[in-house]
């Protein structure tokens, strides 16, 4: 089975934020266009604004995170609260680089109480701090952060389909790479300082799946060239791992007789 089920990037992205309660709370809806996760809603304060930035990091084929339409209810930023980079604040469309750069940058100097508290706690329009001090903590993606990057810069694993989370200490890796020894690889690669576990369930071996992958579209969407003797039930059998999925494929362009595709046509296929 294509080891993203078939899912787009924007379901990967919602599947990301599940992973904390916290965003549940504040009610935040995202959809992603192109290589860009669009993100609406409240936050508690501008912390909370620059961690929903972060959590595109570890999704593959989201490059940018728009917060424009995110408000912020704290009118105020508490004293312990680095300020926000000059260059980029004011700036909606922040690139990933920037955001966890931000993210980090501001929330390691929150307390917990403030960003960290329970769902219920955001229901009012700001979050107090406890009375007893309370030590800083690491953003909750901190450590998918350093993953990533060890990730990504590597010249053997950046072009494979991978996302990198983060559930408490350890962390996820889902998608594919072309074999064992890359499987090893992003393995270890994964686990910098502060990781306790990896978990690669998801991570599948395809052979050629940086091939694959590698030609998209302006929205991102994984593009196949149809060669002579290709049928759809082939096409799918080879993204999805499953022929009967071939339905996915012609919908997604508008093909009306799957029997019916032509060598040279280019073909999207969707959640790739």
């Amino acid at each position: 089975m294509w080891p993203f089920g078939g899912k787009s990037t924007q379901d990967r992205l919602l599947e990301a934020m599940k992973e904390f309660p916290m965003i549940a709370g504040w009610g935040v809806q995202a959809t992603v266009r192109g290589d860009t996760a669009y993100f609406i809603g409240e936050v508690p304060n501008e912390a909370g604004k620059n961690f929903l930035e972060s959590m595109t990091l570890g999704i593959s084929g989201i490059k940018h995170a728009d917060t424009s339409g995110i408000t912020v209810a704290q009118t105020e930023a508490p004293a312990d609260i680095a300020p926000m980079d000059p260059a980029s604040a004011g700036d909606p469309g922040f690139s990933v680089g920037q955001a966890i750069d931000n993210a980090q940058d501001v929330v390691q100097n929150v307390s917990g109480s403030e960003i960290f508290a329970s769902s219920d706690t955001f229901g009012s329009s700001t979050a107090q701090a406890s009375a007893a001090p309370v030590s800083p903590v690491p953003i909750p993606s901190s450590l998918a952060k350093g993953a990533y990057r060890a990730i990504s810069n590597n010249v053997e694993l950046k072009d494979n389909p991978i996302d990198v989370l983060q559930r408490g200490s350890s962390i996820i890796l889902r998608g594919a790479v072309d074999s064992q020894h890359e499987y090893n690889l992003a393995r270890q690669l994964a686990m910098v300082d502060g990781v306790s576990a990896v978990d690669s369930s998801d991570l599948k071996i395809v052979q050629d799946v940086k091939a694959m992958v590698a030609d998209r579209d302006e929205n991102q969407e994984v593009l196949y060239t149809v060669k002579s003797g290709d049928t759809l039930s082939a096409i799918a059998q080879r993204y999805y791992g499953d022929g009967n999925e071939y339905m996915k494929i012609a919908r997604a362009n508008g093909i009306d007789n799957p029997d019916h595709i032509q060598a040279g046509q280019r073909l999207k296929i969707p959640g790739a």
